[in-house]
């Protein structure tokens, strides 16, 4: 998700009415303003709540690495985009591919893709990884 709504500013001001309210000179007011605070802190809660509460971009990818019966990964990249970016952008998959020298998405011309797809690029690779080599899978009992 991105967070685009600026929750923390409502917060803020709110706690500034609330602590104004305690202060002697503005004791006459303290309750408009213990008031005004608690309702500019509620207004942030509901703005985050609204504009910040849907991911941005939500997708599930499955990756069958070793799969007895199913055809292994094989190395390279892989675009993953919502699954109706044919409806969105027609030309999407056709036009556009993970340049190998870049690890970018770009078009025949080998311009970056700039519209409003939302895109991940993964590099799937058969690299060693030190730091994995004590990693072994248990075996799981079946009872």
């Amino acid at each position: 998700m991105f967070d685009t709504f600026p929750a923390e500013v409502f917060s803020a001001i709110g706690n500034v009415f609330k602590e104004a309210a305690g202060i002697p000179i503005f004791l006459a007011q303290s309750v408009y303003l213990l008031a005004i605070g608690t309702l500019i802190k509620l207004v942030g809660t509901a703005g985050e709540a609204l504009f910040d509460g849907q991911p941005a971009f939500f997708e599930s990818v499955g990756l069958d690495v070793e799969l007895a019966g199913r055809v292994p990964l094989r190395p390279g990249y892989i675009i993953v985009t919502d699954h109706d970016v044919d409806a969105v952008e027609p030309g999407f998959r056709k036009d556009y591919q993970v340049s190998s020298e870049t690890g970018l998405l770009v078009n025949s011309a080998g311009q970056e893709y700039s519209g409003d797809i939302a895109y991940f690029i993964a590099a799937i690779d058969g690299t060693d990884q030190k730091d994995l080599e004590g990693f072994r899978q248990q075996p799981q009992v079946r009872q």
